[in-house]
């Protein structure tokens, strides 16, 4: 391909060298950009034609470091032959035994292979009483530690030999899966291929985003093939790229020409914000991500093109934002409570979204909001529980294949966008228009007042003076802002 592109002459490549090039993220979310076009899962490796503009847009709770120009190598994070802990008394009846905080100090420990009647077992292990019905199931936990957070394109790679079948656990999270059915396994399940005389052996990848800085359990039940089996074996090394880089030079701006090198790998890297900082910043724990006020793309559970609101999860947890208030008048701040149902979710995932269709529908499967939105303009709030956060967004005249909202996700600056994202990232395009928007209401800067407390000169979000009897809404008086319920 890349040669029929050299050959093309109204590319104008004929004389130049193309550059083999890697282009990461130390943070799954993360935008890199290259000639202004976004690289999917921020993770490319291919070949580039310099000139190459190269750009990383930090999300939301994040700052922009560096990029830093690297090799890789591969690390063993552990051997065939290190130690397990094992339990091979019967069934383990508290599930946390795959987590990190689990006690397993009354388990027993042993050098890999373990196992037993086959050759190569270091440490030999137990069945219980009955060689006519043998223990279907063993555990076996170990923990390891990293000292740097994986990013998205690290990878876990885990070799293993096995008799007969297992299932892998990464800080209590199912990693994978050899020779066992799909479906729940329990402690009687066996798997559903036989060994053999020679243990089974392969590679499995284990996902990044499993692992963490610092301690890091991987935990393993090993099933035998029937209760006569006559033999069990398990050992197993990983590797990973975690630790393997050496770096060899940073460039500070988010916006850099691709240097010169016929190899290249480069990652972006990113720093997470401090409370502190990210008050700061206005950010709020979820905000008003995207407003679809003329919508004529999307349709909802109803197969109709009703308005829709995007809420985003600013942070690196899950958020259930049932019982906080959305609303599109902001001297109604509690217009609509936000509250589930049966199969209906009202958790964010960390940096994900979701979306409540405005319409005065009834849900089903989907959130539909009490009320509708006006396409010629206007604002719409979310709040918490406690009031002591809300994040507006304010949207002008919108088309039918518009939508209004922010970039990169999460952020303060907002935009008319002709490329609508539903539950997606938003994306950047030479066609935006920046809209202005009114001043943030941030963490713990609402405090909640009768209307009879304080004084000095209260004013309206927009700035004007208010004299008398204030109605529901939201004030400023001596620099503080105050609700009126």
């Amino acid at each position: 391909m890349m040669s029929r592109l050299k050959q093309y002459s109204p590319m104008k490549l004929s004389n130049v060298t193309a550059q083999n090039v890697v282009l990461t993220s130390d943070i799954e979310d993360a935008t890199l950009l290259i000639n202004g076009l976004r690289v999917p899962y921020s993770y490319f490796n291919g070949q580039l034609f310099p000139p190459v503009s190269l750009e990383a847009v930090a999300p939301a709770g994040y700052v922009f470091t560096g990029w830093v120009e690297s090799s890789s190598s591969t690390v063993k994070l552990f051997s065939m032959n290190s130690s397990w802990k094992y339990y091979d008394q019967g069934e383990v009846t508290n599930n946390s035994w795959k987590e990190n905080g689990f006690d397993d100090s009354s388990w027993s420990r042993g050098t890999a292979p373990l196992g037993y009647n086959m050759t190569g077992v270091t440490t030999t292990i137990g069945y219980g009483s009955d060689d006519q019905r043998k223990n279907p199931t063993t555990y076996f936990r170990k923990t390891l530690t990293l000292n740097e957070t994986p990013a998205a394109n690290d990878f876990f790679q885990l070799s293993y030999q096995l008799d007969d079948g297992c299932v892998i656990w990464v800080n209590g999270k199912e990693a994978g899966r050899v020779n066992m059915t799909s479906g729940t396994v329990r402690y009687t399940t066996f798997s559903s291929t036989y060994a053999g005389s020679e243990p089974t052996t392969g590679t499995l990848n284990l996902s990044p985003t499993l692992f963490k800085k610092g301690t890091n359990v991987i935990a393993v039940e090993v099933h035998n093939t029937s209760y006569t089996s006559s033999d069990l074996f398990w050992a197993c090394e990983l590797f990973t790229s975690v630790g393997g880089r050496a770096n060899s030079k940073l460039y500070s701006e988010p916006v850099i020409d691709l240097p010169e090198g016929a190899t290249l790998e480069l990652r972006a890297c990113f720093e997470a914000l401090s409370n502190e900082e990210r008050t700061q910043e206005g950010l709020t724990p979820v905000c008003i991500n995207e407003v679809s006020a003329a919508n004529d793309i999307y349709v909802n559970e109803f197969f109709k093109h009703n308005d829709w609101v995007e809420l985003y999860n600013t942070t690196g947890e899950p958020i259930d934002v049932a019982g906080m208030y959305l609303t599109d008048n902001l001297n109604k701040p509690k217009k609509y409570q936000i509250a589930g149902g049966e199969g209906i979710s009202t958790i964010i995932p960390a940096h994900g979204y979701l979306v409540i269709w405005c319409d005065k529908l009834e849900a089903e499967s989907q959130l539909h909001a009490s009320f509708k939105l006006d396409a010629d303009g206007g604002d719409v709030q979310i709040m918490a529980e406690d009031e002591s956060w809300s994040n507006r967004l304010a949207y002008p005249l919108m088309r039918a294949d518009e939508t209004v909202g922010r970039y990169p996700d999460g952020a303060t600056d907002v935009f008319v966008m002709n490329v609508p994202t539903i539950a997606k990232t938003n994306i950047m395009s030479s066609y935006v228009i920046n809209v202005e928007q009114p001043e943030q209401t941030a963490i713990g800067d609402v405090i909640v007042k009768k209307e009879t407390e304080g004084s000095g000169q209260v004013y309206n979000l927009a700035g004007q003076a208010v004299q008398g009897t204030l109605a529901p809404g939201i004030y400023i008086r001596n620099g503080r802002k105050f609700i009126v319920r």
